[in-house]
């Protein structure tokens, strides 16, 4: 992926951006890129694939639901082994089949990306806990605003 991304600034450092853009391009040129090998996917398997917005039926919704739940457990137990190759593999599994919930709403996911990256990026370190909080005025990310032209 680094010679694609070198290739992909090479094209952005000739557009006179500033760095900042030129990052949130690359941002969404990447997660737009592991979208687009879920959309493949759902059309080699025949699975929800539509081109615009198309709410679940039930029983998609169901099924949704069952893969989701079984990744996540995957997870867990990968996590509990303490395998990297394990961790890696279930952690892209969960992704992909996330990514597979937004495609077979037909949504593009990136403004909602941005929006998501934007509101993350606000939080500030919690250094006692390890952990991250929401600072004082912090606003969460508005992802119905990020899809309104889309649904």
């Amino acid at each position: 992926m680094s010679d694609i991304r070198s290739d992909f600034l090479v094209i952005l450092q000739s557009r006179g951006l500033t760095s900042a853009q030129k990052e949130r391009m690359l941002r969404t040129y990447e997660i737009l890129g592991m979208f687009n090998d879920v959309k493949e996917f759902h059309g080699k398997m025949g699975l929800s694939n539509p081109p615009a917005y198309e709410p679940y039926c039930p029983g998609a919704l169901a099924r949704r639901e069952l893969l989701i739940a079984e990744e996540y457990f995957e997870l867990l137990e990968a996590l509990d082994s303490g395998d990297p190759a394990k961790i890696v593999h279930e952690s892209l599994d969960v992704v992909f089949v996330a990514l597979g919930n937004i495609v077979a709403l037909g949504i593009n996911p990136a403004a909602a990306w941005e929006e998501l990256c934007r509101a993350n990026m606000a939080k500030e370190p919690e250094l006692s806990s390890g952990s991250v909080r929401k600072p004082e005025g912090w606003i969460p990310a508005d992802i119905a605003g990020a899809i309104a032209d889309q649904v």
